[in-house]
């Protein structure tokens, strides 16, 4: 799991990076070939990083349900799907989840 968030960092950099290569290269021309191919290429790396973070989240959201019901004694409410929290309820309960697990 370590070596998808540090690769998750490193893509969102190269992100970065490209994204300013990109309008450095729309004034000084230092990319050899047309424009898009440089945009393009970067388009790839954002859109690959992107996923690679959102697959990320949704593994880690995964691996928090697992340790709560490996773990009964934390409580079933941190976890649970009412009418109140039926879009937003892992979001906001996950600061209490991470203290909790912190705690035991």
């Amino acid at each position: 799991m370590w070596f998808f968030m540090i690769l998750s960092y490193v893509m969102m950099a190269l992100s970065g990076i490209g994204l300013l290569m990109v309008g450095i290269n729309h004034y000084f021309d230092f990319w050899a070939q047309n424009h898009i191919t440089l945009d393009l290429l970067v388009s790839i790396v954002f859109i690959a990083g992107q996923t690679l973070v959102m697959f990320f989240f949704v593994g880690t959201g995964v691996n928090i349900r697992e340790y709560l019901e490996a773990n009964p004694s934390l409580g079933k409410d941190l976890y649970s799907l009412d009418d109140n929290n039926v879009i937003f309820g892992q979001v906001s309960n996950g600061h209490d989840v991470i203290e909790k697990m912190v705690k035991t």
